[in-house]
Order: C-alpha cells, then sequence, then structure tokens
C-alpha cells in the first residue's frame, strides 16, 4: 500500500485553496456586470442572487487565499456550488458534462475541493494557523 507522504499536506493545501480561489475570484468578478444590468435580462430574484454572489465569491476567494475563516468561506463556497448544481440540473437540464461550455461536473469538482478545505482546514500556510498559534 502505497502511504500519503505527510510532508506535502500543508503545501497540498496551500494550492488547492489558491485554485479553489482563482476559479472563485474570476467568476464571481464576471458578475459584477449584472450591478449594471436591465432588469428586463432577467427576474428580480435571479438578479438580487446574481449581485450578492458578485460580493460572496471575490470576498470568499480572497479568504481562501490568505487562509482566513478557511471552514466558513468553504462552507460558503459550497453552498454556492450546490445551488449552482441545482440550477444546471433542475433548471438548465444540464448534462454532467457537454460538449459546448461545461456540465455540472465543474461545480462538483469545487464542491469537493470546497469540502476537503472545510474537512481539512487552511493548513500550516495560512492566517488561520497563525492566528491559531497566537491564542
Amino acid at each position: 500500500m502505497i502511504k500519503p507522504i505527510r510532508s506535502l499536506q500543508d503545501w497540498s493545501l496551500l494550492i488547492l485553496r489558491v485554485v479553489v480561489a482563482a476559479a472563485f475570484l474570476v467568476h464571481g468578478s464576471m458578475k459584477w456586470g449584472v450591478w449594471s444590468a436591465d432588469a428586463m435580462v432577467m427576474s428580480d430574484t435571479m438578479l438580487l442572487i446574481f449581485k450578492i454572489l458578485s460580493i460572496l465569491e471575490p470576498l470568499m476567494g480572497i479568504a481562501l487565499i490568505l487562509g482566513i475563516f478557511t471552514p466558513i468561506a468553504a462552507a460558503v463556497l459550497g453552498v454556492i456550488m450546490l445551488g449552482a448544481m441545482f440550477m444546471k440540473i433542475d433548471v438548465m437540464q444540464v448534462a454532467y458534462s457537454a460538449r459546448q461550455g461545461t456540465g455540472w461536473e465543474y461545480d462538483l469538482t469545487l464542491l469537493g475541493a470546497n469540502l476537503v478545505l472545510l474537512a481539512f482546514g487552511a493548513g500550516k500556510f495560512s492566517l488561520d494557523e497563525t492566528v491559531g498559534k497566537k491564542r
């Protein structure tokens, strides 16, 4: 049986945090345009959801990069991914994978990554760890 390389765990958590954060920083900033969008483009409810996401996704991404409040950020982003998966599967009828665009496999991968961060925390290279040691 191959044993995990424990000395790489903190580096792996740092890389995972940065990669997941990058996705949410990009996708959150792509939603900034809804602040000037015409209400006729989407329902008021969807417009409000997208406005909230345009704030939450980048903020939680920054939290992941810094490694502060990591379990909270990962939980929030996990809930967002559950919502995205629901929209794609139930409302939009998107398949798991698609030839054009993405299916919900991308959302499932980000959900899984956030669950790992929720379970394992930010690791040694984080503000969570630095602040935790001072207490």
